[in-house]
């Protein structure tokens, strides 16, 4: 049998790259590019600019929680593609901002939000229903992405805003998930699909195939994450076989 690459591979590519274009590392690893040029622009002090950061972390501990039972239900590949619009959005209309604290909070308030999509938990989410045997080495892989966006941001950010200004460079972290994790979380993430010859990697499913759409009526990433059991209550002795042959 021709030897390929385990599918669930090009998904920890995608989510390693999306996390690096996510909340933290683009918004808050370069928040602080930020604070002398608005200080200059409007007169706030540090302390009225750093409040930012908390409007941000209290967004963060409000939709968290329900970011896992709506992920259950609508799908991770679906938030994570939202997530990356909103949050591009919600960042690029900083370019408009006028002087106006309020503004200035809420847009860092509403940017948590719109970004919870992009979170490492959804990404670990969709991670972990295509591993099982190298569940822990994915998810390195995956989160070390995070870290890298954390490096390069800021720098995008700061090279923006010696070219063109502050408003330029917002335009420029906007930039980063709309033009870079959108597209590859696109191109690669999917939820966990049966490849013949490669179950050790992913769950054991009897053989049956779990893609998009196969299984109506429940959702693809709840069909990915609830598989094993699903198969092993109904097909218990036939997926105890194929984990012996395998070697699982």
């Amino acid at each position: 049998m021709e030897n390929r690459i385990y599918a669930g591979w090009r998904v920890v590519v995608g989510a390693t790259v999306g996390l690096g274009c996510s909340n933290v590392p683009v918004a808050l690893a370069s928040f602080s590019i930020f604070v002398i040029p608005l200080s200059t622009e409007f007169g706030w002090s540090r302390v009225e600019i750093s409040a930012a950061v908390t409007f941000h972390v209290v967004g963060t501990i409000l939709i968290m929680p329900l970011v896992g039972p709506l992920v259950d239900r609508w799908g991770a590949r679906r938030f994570i593609l939202g997530g990356f619009a909103l949050f591009a959005i919600t960042l690029a209309q900083l370019y408009w901002l006028a002087g106006s604290l309020l503004h200035f909070y809420v847009s860092y308030f509403a940017m948590t939000i719109a970004a919870a999509g992009v979170s490492p938990a959804v990404f670990a989410k969709v991670i972990t229903t295509w591993f099982s045997r190298r569940r822990g080495l994915a998810l390195g892989i995956g989160m070390a992405g995070s870290s890298v966006g954390s490096a390069l941001a800021p720098m995008a950010a700061a090279l923006a805003l010696s070219e063109g200004g502050w408003r330029t460079a917002y335009l420029a972290l906007a930039a980063i998930p709309l033009l870079v994790g959108l597209p590859f979380a696109a191109a690669f993430i999917r939820t966990i699909e049966f490849i013949p010859g490669q179950l050790e990697y992913g769950f054991v499913e009897s053989g049956r195939r779990i893609a998009n759409g196969e299984l109506r009526g429940v959702d693809p990433d709840r069909k990915a994450t609830g598989a094993c059991s699903d198969v092993v209550a109904t097909d218990r002795a036939l997926a105890a076989f194929v984990e012996l042959t395998i070697g699982v």
